[in-house]
């Protein structure tokens, strides 16, 4: 609806500029056919224009990436996605169900209206000229088809049936009437006048397309008295026979009339010289116009990524691990909760059984049983004292199938998987992974090692070195860097932690040297 809202824009507004160029530079010239043509142009350049569209192709430089490493995500991590997850589904179940005004649909029912009304109409001015058509004598004359009735209020044609009114007319009058219809039913200027009130239909909201059809009407009425005045001896005669009603009676959107209104100007254009060839520039004026419309709105501009110009860096394949941590203190709910959870995501079956808990109802006994496709894992830990903190790990391996381990809890954001990069004075990148690391000394998450400088039991790469120089490390936060990390596109703030949506992994890394970094960011 809003593309069908755009084109019936940009069509009004070329039916504008013929218009405007029609009344401004060639209404007062003498080129009648040259100005029936085109306004016929002007109308058919403002359908068929909107639908023509140029396609731009521009290059630009790919977007940075890196590749992500493996994340942990605890329960209530998983619990708050899964919550957010709901709360989406029926914030837009209830904006589905809300009642409220579509304004699409409201325009597209009052101009569907119109475009009824208008067609109604039309039909309705064909059941007129039929009635008139029948029931009367038909002469011929040639080609064309002369009918007398007493129905006809005015002199019209429509095709090659020419109708009047002998009793209102003398016999001079009547001669010159029927000249002139027989220049509009020879030229078939019937077409114009039905091209013209078809528009009229589909765009009748727009003021200026009447106006538009009333200007092709009186340049066919030029057209017909010129080509009539070259057949009469007697000029002056016919000049009266157009004072003779001066004002204009009931007549038929679909015929050409004799009697028009405006009759001074055809009087005038009847004496007027013939313009100088000269003047015939007037039509190109148009064009310039139509070049910038093109231009302006018929240009698509589509970007497509050059190939990147130096060296893809591609990180370790990235996997997600699911971790769900059970303490002392966790809750039934959360338990139950964990279960359908687990189940959810990598179809495993999880049994909680001899859970125990002491008077301050923190748990000092438990069992779990994870069950997946032939495999069973248990974990169980007996006693009097509160149990320390374990995790249930879930990741799925090269071949698709699940792996399930337990193992010691890891906290919330202690297992990152890195990869660094150190840019020495030239500008080069270089790969720091087989380095060692100074962990006590620098406090920073980098493998299997945590913040206070213990090691972790977990999975992770292996121990990089902190070089001197300038350095950055993916996914840590490590105070001042002089990397710049962008993120499809977005720039990341510095000294802060890459974080990634549940669930997603970046692909690849593109590490942009100086010159070209310094170019493209600034």
């Amino acid at each position: 609806m809003e593309n069908f809202i755009i084109y019936m824009a940009k069509a009004s507004g070329l039916i504008a500029v013929f218009y405007l160029a029609y009344h401004i530079l060639l209404k007062k010239e003498t080129f009648f056919n040259s100005n029936r043509w085109f306004l016929l142009a002007g109308l058919f350049t403002a359908a068929a224009l909107p639908l023509l569209v140029y396609t731009k192709t521009i290059w630009v430089d790919p977007v940075p990436m890196a590749e992500t490493a493996t994340r942990t995500v605890t329960l209530e991590q998983l619990i708050a996605y899964k919550q957010y997850q709901q709360q989406m589904a029926e914030k837009a179940a209830i904006e589905a169900a809300a009642i409220s005004i579509n304004w699409f649909d409201v325009i597209v029912g009052m101009y569907l209206t119109g475009v009824l009304l208008f067609s109604i109409r039309f039909v309705l001015d064909f059941l007129s000229i039929r009635r008139i058509l029948s029931g009367n004598i038909v002469m011929k004359d040639g080609r064309f088809r002369l009918i007398d009735s007493e129905k006809a209020r005015s002199p019209f044609s429509f095709f090659n049936y020419i109708v009047y009114n002998s009793a209102q007319l003398k016999q001079e009058e009547l001669a010159g009437i029927i000249i002139h219809e027989k220049v509009h039913s020879s030229q078939k200027h019937s077409i114009d006048m039905m091209i013209g009130q078809l528009f009229c239909i589909v765009f009748w909201f727009n003021p200026l397309v009447w106006m538009y059809k009333r200007s092709i009407s009186q340049n066919l009425e030029f057209i017909a008295d010129a080509g009539a005045i070259q057949v009469m001896e007697d000029k002056q005669a016919y000049q009266k026979t157009l004072l003779k009603i001066t004002v204009q009676p009931d007549c038929i959107n679909l015929t050409n009339n004799f009697y028009q209104s405006l009759i001074k100007k055809r009087i005038v254009m009847l004496n007027k010289q013939q313009s100088k060839k000269l003047n015939s520039w007037k039509y190109a004026a148009v064009l310039p116009l139509l070049a910038v419309f093109m231009l302006l709105f018929q240009v698509e501009t589509v970007a497509q990524e050059k190939q990147p110009a130096i060296e893809l860096i591609k990180l370790p394949e990235a996997k997600v691990k699911f971790a769900v941590q059970i303490d002392k203190n966790t809750q039934d709910s959360e338990l139950e909760e964990s279960k359908q959870l687990l189940k959810d995501e990598y179809n495993a079956d999880v049994k909680y059984e001899n859970v125990t808990r002491n008077p301050e109802k923190e748990i000092t006994a438990i069992k779990v049983t994870v069950k997946d496709k032939g495999q069973s894992q248990v974990y169980e830990v007996a006693g009097h004292q509160p149990i320390a903190p374990f995790t249930i790990e879930i990741e799925k391996n090269n071949s698709g199938r699940n792996v399930i381990t337990f193992g010691n809890s890891i906290g919330k954001d202690n297992f990152v998987r890195a990869q660094a990069f150190r840019i020495d004075a030239n500008g080069d990148l270089q790969d720091l992974a087989n380095d060692s690391m100074h962990v006590q000394k620098h406090k920073i998450i980098i493998g299997s090692y945590g913040m206070d400088g213990d090691k972790m039991p977990l999975r992770s790469s292996v121990p990089l070195k902190v070089p001197e120089g300038h350095w950055s490390v993916n996914s840590l936060k490590i105070g001042d860097t002089d990397m710049l990390i962008v993120i499809n596109g977005v720039k990341q703030k510095k000294g802060d932690a890459i974080k990634l949506p549940l669930g997603q992994e970046i692909a690849e890394l593109n590490m942009v040297k100086a010159k070209e970094a310094k170019k493209k960011y600034g």
